[in-house]
Parts: structure tokens; C-alpha cells; sequence
């Protein structure tokens, strides 16, 4: 039998369900759980069944202040696997807590929601079934990760595209659309853009969303609402079941893409910016996300915190911030676009583009041959001394115009390490949880427009200011009507008051975002139980099943 460590403490502090319970817990007594371990180590081999200390302290690490170490790990490598795992955990009353790839950063990484919660990796369920060239989709189990959809179509359909987000190569796919995350493409609302999701429900049931859910549905991988209610929300976002498999939608690669890039020197110019480009997105003549970004957001993906020329004084001044500004070349607002089509359409798109921002901004358009262009002249600038602005300009959205094309880069990674004290060396991981940062996101969604822009703005920065910490922010298009501001407090894990302070202003920032109206399209583990949910926000539709406590409690909402 499979020895049971002591269940192990953490540092953090886990989130309550509302009523003090700590993530409403089902764990059985110490006979029921080495029991369920035993019976899991015969369903999916006892290799992929790890009870250890070490595994699990290991998976208790986050990049928030908010840890809490899981009782085990399982790892098992198909559905019917999957299925085996729940029904001894629903026999056995033992919570289980899936996570795709655990690559969550600043929203609890791969930790449970409460003590006593047993993860389940899906990182082997990481097979690729289909691709289907003509219609434009492929489908994926949990564990396939962006960078490997983007190689196998690379290798083998090149045709095709995909959507990417800034979360590296080894983010999984699944997971981010389990928490109906964005990408920067046509295809950027990646919830709407998948459909035929296959589910295991707490009894251990195996169902299909959608036309998937009848049996030789010729448009089961074409259509994501079905015949009769839609389902494929119910388990975005809840503990309602395990998602093992689902389709996501490629689109056919464009004649042309060209990112559309500018900066706005004065900060307060964001309002002009959300408006001049909103009618775009409404009209549809921008049909990909825009990120605007400001300058910390770009300086940090740069640098690190320049503690030896402040003295180690934070948050920075507005003076050192200005000198950051004009050595990294970035602009108070960083707006970055895509542009997809035929030479027809681009063109047309592009002078669009220019006289909706006639008057706020001139924006530049990069391409492959620009960009080859421009990286040449940033090589020579130093010694020749001319082109310098435009090729820095260029060569900073090089690996964002990657993202646009459907490839997913690691760089964006690199602004997680901002309050690091030390720099990030060569050989460094990527994986801002193994180079030992510190973050935490809130992401509100309010309307596009300049007014609720500015007034987020300010909200975001008088708040991480007061606690000691610069306010790295991005406004995000997810519509021509919404859009969303991933607002990150960066701070140092090896300095507990800088640890203390960031758990105080994430909650001042949540509070605050609440009562403006402004809520946030996804939650950190440790707010899932602070923002209202209830079965009338989440509806009383959930599939039947028994047991539904036993897949990750807490998560979300009380259900």
C-alpha cells in the first residue's frame, strides 16, 4: 500500500467558501484515503500515482501568496482513465482537484482550492486525435500544449493557423479555454471558437457536448451550440466535470498579416486611443484583439527592478519611470494589432486604420520583409546612429507580431521576474513558478470605451501605488463592445513584506473592481469564494450527477 504522508502545511492562505470552511473539503478519514490511493494505483499504475512529501509540496507552490500543497498527485493518460480516477474518488470521498498543465500563473498555478484535495494532472492525455484541413479544426485532449499544436500543424499542415496566447509554448490549450482565457487572432475568444467537449462528470460518466453528444453528428466538430440547452459553459469555470478532450477551431492561414504598431508618449491620451479604435472593432474591420499596453507593462518584460539605482526604494517615481521610458524606447501606451486578408483587404484595412487614429497616434506596419528590414537596421543603428527609434520600436513587437501569426513565444514570460532582486540569467527556466517569481492578476472587464478605460486606470494605479507596487497593465479589445485590463502586482517571494503587501492590495484591488462594476472575466483560487457566486449567477441546468463535491469544491462557485 501506498504510504500516506502527513498532509502537508503551507505558508499561504487559503481561500474560505463563504461560510469559513476552508474550499469545502470532502476528504474521508486517513482509511478512506489510502484506500482511494490504492485502488488508483491498479486503475492507472501505481508510476503514475505519487502521495510523496516532495511531490506534493511541489505542486503547494504558486507564484501568488496564496499556496495550499494537494494530498497527492495522479497522473492518468486517457479518458477512461480519467473515469476510473473520479469513481474512486466519489466512492472513497476524497476530493479531486484536475488541472491541465498547472501553468496558471498568478491565479493559483496547479494549486487545489482547499486542503485534503487530491490533483489530477491530465498532462498524458496529450495526443492530438484530428486535424481536418478542410474544415479548419483540430482536436486536442487536456494535456496538448500550444507549442505542440503549433509544431504538429507547422510540420505537417501549414496551411493552417492557429491562436496563441502570451503564456509560452507549454501552456496547455484546454486549460486556458477552461478559464475562457484570449488569445490575439480572429480566433482570440477561444471560448466561442471550441466546441465538443468531452466530460467526465463526478460519477464518473462520460458525456460529449454539442452535436458530439449525437452519435455520427456529421457537424459534431462544426458547431459548438447543439440541439437543446448548450452545455459547453457549465464546465468552463466550475467543478461540474473533467474536460478531457475537446475541438478547437484553426482558421486557413491569411494571404497577408501585418501587425499594426504605435506608441503615445502622454498618458492622458489612453481615452482617445480606446475610441479611435473601438468603431474598427465594431465595424469589423479589425477583426483580432488589440493590446494596449503601458509602459511598465514593456519595460518589465525588458528588465528588472532597478533596486540598485532607486536605492531600493518602491514603488518607482514618476521621474525614474520616464527615464525607464526613454531608455527602453516604449511609450506611456503601447497599442498592438493585427491586420488578416488578402492584399486587398490589408491595404484597405491599413488606410482604415490610419484615419481612425488621424490626430492620436501614426501607426507603423510590420511585416516578414519589414521586419527583416527593420532588425537589420537595429543591428547597424548603434554605428550608423540612424533608424534607431523605428527598428527599437519594430524589434520590441517582434515576438508579439509572432503571437498574431499563431506561434507562441516564452518572451512575454519574462515580465513575471519584474520585482526579482536578482537578474534573470541565460539558462534561466521560463516558467515564472520555477524561476521563483511573484505575481498576482486581476483581470476586470469593463466597456470599451475611453471613459471606464481612464477611470480602471486610476483606480489600478492609486491602489497598487498606496501598497508599494507599480501598476503593469494592458487593456485588451475582446470585442468591439467589451475589453478587459490584465492588471499584475508583481512582488519579491523571498521578501515577506513585500509577500504581505501584495495580498493586502489584491484585495483592496478586487473590492475595489467589484464595487465599480468592473468583474474580473476570470479568479485567482484564492477569490473564488469572495465574488458572490451562487447557484443563481451559475443556474440550476447543471448535468445530473451524484457527488458533484468531490471535483475540485470551492472552485468558482458553491456548487
Amino acid at each position: 500500500m501506498i504510504a500516506i504522508d502527513d498532509p502537508v502545511q503551507t505558508d499561504g492562505t487559503a481561500q474560505t467558501d463563504g461560510t469559513g470552511q476552508l474550499g469545502g473539503s470532502t476528504q474521508g478519514d486517513r482509511t478512506s484515503i489510502a484506500d482511494a490511493f490504492q485502488e488508483w494505483s491498479t486503475a492507472i499504475g501505481s508510476q503514475h500515482v505519487d502521495a510523496s512529501e516532495a511531490v506534493c509540496r511541489q505542486y503547494g507552490r504558486s507564484t501568488s501568496p496564496w499556496r495550499q500543497a494537494p494530498i497527492g498527485v495522479l497522473s492518468p493518460g486517457t479518458a477512461d482513465e480519467v473515469q476510473a480516477v473520479v469513481r474512486i474518488a466519489a466512492k472513497n470521498r476524497v476530493a479531486v482537484y484536475p488541472v491541465s498543465g498547472g501553468k496558471n500563473w498568478g491565479l493559483g498555478d496547479a494549486c487545489p482550492t482547499g486542503p485534503g484535495q487530491v490533483v489530477v494532472h491530465l498532462r498524458r492525455l496529450n495526443r492530438i486525435r484530428e486535424v481536418n484541413e478542410e474544415l479548419g479544426y483540430a482536436v486536442v485532449e487536456a494535456g496538448v500544449t500550444q507549442g505542440r499544436l503549433y509544431e504538429h500543424l507547422r510540420e505537417n499542415y501549414p496551411d493552417l493557423m492557429m491562436d496563441a496566447t502570451g503564456a509560452g509554448p507549454n501552456a496547455t490549450i484546454v486549460g486556458n479555454i477552461m478559464e475562457r482565457g484570449f488569445g490575439h487572432s480572429p480566433l482570440g475568444d477561444r471560448f466561442h471558437n471550441s466546441c465538443n467537449y468531452e466530460v467526465v462528470l463526478s460519477n464518473g460518466e462520460l458525456i460529449r457536448t454539442g452535436f458530439g453528444a449525437f452519435e455520427n453528428a456529421t457537424t459534431a466538430h462544426l458547431l459548438k451550440a447543439g440541439l437543446g440547452p448548450s452545455r459547453d459553459g457549465l464546465f468552463t469555470q466550475s467543478n461540474l466535470g473533467v474536460v478531457t478532450s475537446m475541438t478547437v477551431w484553426l482558421m486557413p492561414r491569411p494571404e497577408r498579416v501585418e501587425a499594426f504598431a504605435f506608441k503615445v508618449d502622454d498618458d492622458a491620451r489612453l481615452g482617445a486611443i480606446i475610441d479611435a479604435l473601438r468603431p474598427l472593432r465594431l465595424q469589423g474591420t479589425l477583426t483580432s484583439t488589440i493590446h494596449i499596453a503601458n509602459d511598465l507593462r514593456l519595460i518589465s518584460s525588458k528588465t528588472t527592478y532597478p533596486y540598485d539605482e532607486t536605492g531600493g526604494q518602491t514603488p518607482l517615481t514618476r521621474e525614474k519611470r520616464q527615464e525607464l521610458r526613454q531608455r527602453y524606447q516604449v511609450g506611456a501606451w503601447n497599442v498592438l494589432g493585427g491586420v488578416y486578408g488578402s492584399h486587398a483587404i490589408v491595404r484597405a484595412t491599413r488606410d482604415a486604420v490610419r484615419k481612425a487614429l488621424r490626430g492620436v497616434a501614426t501607426p507603423r506596419f510590420v511585416n516578414d520583409g519589414r521586419l527583416a528590414l527593420a532588425k537589420r537596421a537595429l543591428a547597424i543603428s548603434s554605428r550608423v546612429g540612424i533608424g534607431r527609434g523605428f527598428a527599437e520600436q519594430v524589434g520590441c513587437i517582434e515576438s508579439a507580431y509572432e503571437l498574431l501569426k499563431g506561434k507562441p513565444v516564452a518572451e512575454h514570460l519574462r515580465g513575471a521576474a519584474w520585482r526579482r532582486r536578482e537578474s534573470i540569467k541565460s539558462d534561466a527556466s521560463q516558467d515564472p513558478l520555477d524561476r521563483g517569481d511573484g505575481l498576482v492578476w486581476l483581470s476586470p472587464t469593463l466597456p470599451m470605451t475611453g471613459e471606464h478605460a481612464v477611470a480602471w486606470e486610476k483606480i489600478a494605479t492609486e491602489t497598487l501605488e498606496s501598497h508599494g507596487f507599480e501598476p503593469l497593465m494592458t487593456f485588451v479589445s475582446i470585442s468591439g463592445r467589451a475589453m478587459c485590463a490584465p492588471t499584475t502586482i508583481c512582488y519579491d517571494r523571498t521578501d515577506v513584506t513585500q509577500t504581505q503587501q501584495a495580498q493586502r492590495c489584491y484585495k483592496q484591488l478586487f473590492d475595489r473592481a467589484m464595487k465599480a462594476g468592473y468583474t474580473p472575466y476570470r479568479l485567482g483560487t484564492q477569490s473564488m469564494g469572495d465574488a458572490g457566486l451562487s447557484s443563481k449567477a451559475s443556474g440550476d441546468a447543471a448535468p445530473s450527477a451524484p457527488s458533484p463535491s468531490v471535483l475540485a469544491p470551492g472552485r468558482y462557485a458553491p456548487l
